[in-house]
This record gives C-alpha cells, structure tokens and sequence, in this order.
C-alpha cells in the first residue's frame, strides 16, 4: 500500500479506484491510518530534531494553549469533528474541480502545502522563523499528503473520516489525561 501512495505522490492523477466492497475500503481506510499516523510520528520526530539543531526557537505551541484551556468535549468537538470537515472541504473537496486539467498535480501538491502552511498558525515563533518552519510542518504536510490520497481514491467522506480518526488518535492521550484530572 505504501508503493501505492509512493506512486500517487510522484505523480498525482485523478483516478478513483474501481468499485469496492464496503468491507475491503473499511480495511483500506485502516491501513491508511496506521500509514499516516507512522509518518506523522516519524515527520513529527524528526522535523522537531532538525529545527532544533539548526537554533529554531519557538515558544510556546498554540495548540498548548487550546489543551491546557479548554475541557475534553470541546476538544474533541473541535479537534475531531469541526478541524477535519472543514480543512478538508478547504483543501481537499476543491482537487475535484481540476480532476480533469493537465496540471491536477501542481494543484494537488499546491493544495498539500497550503494545508501544511496553515498549521503555521499554531506557533508562536521568533523573527527568523519561517526559513525553518517547514520542518515544523512535517507532520501536516505528510497528512495532507495521505488525505489527498484518500480524498481522490475514495472521496471525500473518506478524507474527512481519515483526518477526524488521525486527529483523535493524536488528541486521545491528552483526552484521557483531561478526563482523569477533572
């Protein structure tokens, strides 16, 4: 499944995959997951690594702030729920309009970045921060590129499940810690 994705990003195309039984895209869908949750781990490792060797500072993560601030129900309904529906009608819902254009690609590599370059927003940096931010944004670009994939190949229904179980998945040990602190 990897060498499919692989194949997909070197050269996107807007080719759904034939009918599948319900069943064969549930397992499909959990393989995907596991695959972009590995690489947003690895990215996400080794993205803060570099940034940090090469004197990036950043202060304290937006998102931080969200977690410490907010209780676990309107975390999980904005983190799982609201975030994934609506990033992916923003950046995924809109590749169908150029499904048929020679330069779906650039519009599909365009649209990983812009998704990427939004999650900027969740750090408070320093002047000189945007030179290295995209190490920082490993993780997300990598997502996006593993939503894309599943948006064009199953639809969009499908991206937003994707993003809202990855999102989940990320979120749940600070649900559970909420949860059993309050």
């Amino acid at each position: 499944m990897i060498k499919e994705v692989w194949e997909f990003l070197k050269r996107p195309r807007y080719e759904p995959f034939l009918p599948m039984q319900r069943a064969d895209k549930i397992r499909y869908f959990i393989h995907l997951l596991a695959m972009a949750l590995a690489f947003s781990f690895f990215f996400g490792i080794f993205g803060t690594l570099i940034a940090e060797h090469m004197g990036l500072v950043t202060n304290e993560h937006a998102m931080e702030k969200f977690l410490e601030n907010s209780s676990a129900s309107t975390l999980f309904v904005f983190v799982v729920i609201l975030a994934p529906a609506l990033e992916e009608l923003i950046f995924r819902a809109p590749l169908a309009l150029f499904k048929k254009v020679s330069y779906f690609p650039l519009i599909f590599y365009l649209s990983v970045l812009l998704f990427g370059a939004v999650h900027l927003l969740n750090f408070e940096y320093e002047v000189g921060f945007y030179g290295l931010a995209i190490f920082l944004i490993l993780p997300q670009l990598s997502a996006g590129v593993f939503l894309g994939f599943i948006r064009v190949k199953m639809g969009l229904g499908w991206a937003i499940l994707l993003h809202a179980f990855h999102n989940f998945m990320l979120l749940s040990p600070f649900l559970l810690l909420k949860l059993s602190t309050s």
